[in-house]
């Protein structure tokens, strides 16, 4: 199995910039701070600029995630959630509030997190007449529950 470096470069862009830290030994992901105070208003997304800049380990890349928390007592969620390894500039997190009321953002909040994910490099499209059969098939959202 290969093994992945560890090493993770950053850049704080701005005295507010925190590095991202895990909650706990066991934690997936290391959670993000906004650098300032912001207001989310209610039903709109926004992107939050973090103010650091990441290069990932080689063979990974950054996936963003809202925090459990925001998203069970606030209606708060993330919807873009991919940052490619080539990417130099300021992470941003995007947060859509669903819900009706303003939530405002403290700053050095806890606002998502991130994590490392492996990805394959390399890959080659190939056009074929038809894919091979499986049993779910076409079966899409909500099937596997129905087999």
């Amino acid at each position: 199995m290969n093994t992945i470096s560890k090493q993770v470069f950053y850049v704080l862009l701005s005295d507010g910039a925190k590095v991202p830290k895990k909650a706990t030994s066991g934690s997936v992901g290391y959670d993000v701070y906004s650098p300032t105070e912001s207001v989310l208003p209610a039903h709109s997304t926004v992107k939050i600029d973090l103010c650091i800049a990441v290069k990932p380990p080689p063979g990974t890349y950054l996936r963003t995630s809202c925090r459990s928390s925001l998203a069970i007592n606030h209606n708060i969620v993330c919807p873009a959630d991919v940052i490619d390894p080539d990417y130099t500039g300021s992470i941003h997190m995007c947060l859509s509030n669903l819900s009706s009321t303003d939530y405002a953002i403290k700053k050095h909040e806890r606002i998502g997190s991130i994590v490392f994910e492996r990805f394959a490099a390399g890959i080659e499209w190939t056009e074929v007449a038809s894919l091979t059969e499986t049993t779910r098939g076409s079966n899409g959202f909500g099937s596997t529950g129905k087999m």
